[in-house]
């Protein structure tokens, strides 16, 4: 008879397993340490060291490649080694074309965390959260461990603990550094160390999308200088950058037919990007909110998020299958999202953290939808003010309910056209995205810079470090 064990339970096992393995591992080589040490006098030798990384970085995901792919290039421009560990086979670290980036895949489900929990370095950075709550123990060979929040948003979102045992935290904004104090407070947790360094990622769009308006304005010049050679009188109606399915509206406003001037009303791009899960607004409002935006008559794109396409199948099979593509409806599954940020003219969204990658870095209004967020899950649950960034969302356009759908085009005009939503975005951006331009660069001067401390023996102890000095 073949006993079943359910994957929770099969899970915790493994935790607990592993637990007693890396006491037992961490004992037997203390008492070698010893002997050796009182052999030789206590003196400890270079060999002792070695095979200890100075930087590490831990992904749990490709995605994230975006985050750590411009603080890898800060630190090939230094001359730094950095070893990349990642969980995703296909992770583009693994081809990167950065001689100092040494990437390595640690396999899948727990033989990352195994491999994780038993690592030698002197930093590690990593997007990851609940370091030493599930299965990713701190490894007593790991001297500093910094975390890098993979959004600009909350960090008070994380689920319960998420960010308890780094000692390091690199933020954004006051809100960050506020909610992390705040958790300290009340769980009587020793202070991390809180840096404030920006947001790297969204530096790099921001270079791009500026790289894309320089193009466009060369080109632009380059059509202007071409139609005044032939002698003819420029005529932009056909250029590509006036589509309104490119997010510009240029040209497409007025109508000069048989004399008469007559307004044509824009035709926006609106670009549905929720969330999943049953607080998702495809959950929520399922067909209604997908018909209302078809019947403004403007170009409609929807990003689901990658997770529905697995735990939501059935219900986007239904809702694409009802609403296919056509010339004036699409879905989107690019891997890069930047091409259907830019060309889109306003965003949908609920909880996503791509609102703020939308907001900004393009400028862009985001209509968030009203919804009941359960936090208990979640260590804002502790704090008594709601998490910074929904007081925000009301500051970045009209916020939607389930009884405005039916007045989504009024709504979307509103906040495409109003100046006061300009004007409340760009405060948003100001309290979001401070050291913008060089985040990555801050990066590594930080990490640097607390390799050398470390050294120097100026950096108080991680977490375990009593245990970590009897077993070393």
């Amino acid at each position: 008879m073949l006993l079943y064990i359910d994957p929770g339970t099969g899970s915790m096992l493994f935790t607990i397993l592993l637990g007693v393995l890396s006491a037992g591992v961490y004992f037997i080589r203390g008492l070698v340490l010893k002997i050796k040490y009182s052999v030789g006098s206590g003196k400890r030798t270079r060999d002792d060291d070695e095979n200890i990384s100075e930087f590490v970085i831990f992904s749990d995901h490709k995605r994230y490649w975006n985050i750590f792919e411009p603080i890898c290039r800060e630190m090939e421009k230094r001359g730094k080694e950095v070893v990349y560990l990642t969980a995703s086979s296909d992770d583009p670290a693994l081809d990167s074309d950065l001689s100092n980036v040494k990437a390595k895949f640690l396999g899948e489900g727990n033989k990352t965390y195994a491999a994780l929990n038993f690592l030698k370095a002197k930093i590690v950075l990593s997007t990851t959260p609940s370091l030493d709550v599930f299965q990713w123990k701190r490894s007593r060979d790991v001297r500093y461990y910094v975390h890098i929040p993979h959004s600009a948003g909350n960090l008070s979102l994380y689920r319960m603990y998420g960010l308890d045992y780094y000692d390091a935290v690199l933020t954004n904004g006051d809100y960050q550094e506020d909610q992390v104090k705040g958790l300290e407070a009340i769980r009587k947790m020793p202070a991390k160390e809180l840096v404030r360094i920006g947001v790297p990622y969204l530096d790099e769009m921001q270079k791009r999308l500026e790289g894309v308006s320089d193009r466009t304005k060369d080109s632009n010049k380059d059509s202007l200088k071409a139609s005044t050679d032939a002698g003819t009188k420029f005529d932009n109606s056909n250029d590509s950058t006036n589509d309104p399915k490119n997010g510009n509206q240029q040209g497409a406003q007025h109508d000069y037919r048989h004399g008469i001037h007559q307004d044509i009303e824009k035709k926006y791009t609106i670009l549905l990007a929720p969330s999943w899960g049953k607080s998702g607004m495809l959950s929520r409002f399922g067909s209604d909110i997908l018909k209302a935006l078809k019947d403004t008559g403007y170009h409609i794109i929807v990003r689901p998020h990658p997770q529905s396409f697995t735990a939501e199948k059935k219900m986007l099979d239904e809702l694409m299958a009802e609403f296919p593509d056509s010339e004036d409806f699409e879905w989107n599954r690019d891997n890069d999202n930047f091409e259907v940020l830019k060309k889109s003219d306003l965003m949908i969204s609920d909880f996503s953290g791509v609102i703020f990658d939308f907001a900004l870095v393009f400028g862009k209004p985001v209509m968030c939808t009203k919804t009941d967020f359960d936090l208990n899950p979640y260590d804002a649950s502790w704090l008594e003010e709601e998490p910074w960034t929904f007081s925000a969302f009301p500051k970045l356009g009209h916020i939607l309910t389930e009884e405005g759908i039916s007045d989504i085009k009024r709504l979307i005009n509103d906040s495409i056209e109003s100046d006061e939503y300009k004007k409340s975005r760009e405060e948003v951006r100001d309290a979001m995205w401070q050291h913008r331009g060089h985040g990555a660069a801050d990066v590594a001067d930080y990490l640097i810079n607390k390799s050398a401390e470390l050294d120097r023996g100026d950096v108080t102890d991680t977490v375990d470090s009593s245990d970590a000095a009897t077993a070393s």
